[in-house]
């Protein structure tokens, strides 16, 4: 967070994508079955609103 003043929206966008991907995959290896599902609806919602499938 010290660094985002310093990076543009879109650098900082591309980090929370990275760390929601990150995530899930984390996930479904390690927690439970609900949150991989969760995560899952989040990224869905993400693709869709970008118009990405």
């Amino acid at each position: 967070m010290a660094t985002f003043p310093h990076l543009g929206f879109v650098a900082v966008i591309c980090i929370f994508l990275i760390q929601i991907v990150a995530l899930a995959a984390l996930a479904r290896k390690y927690a439970d079955e609900n949150i991989a599902i969760a995560i899952d609806k989040i990224i869905a919602s993400i693709c869709d609103r970008f118009g990405w499938k």
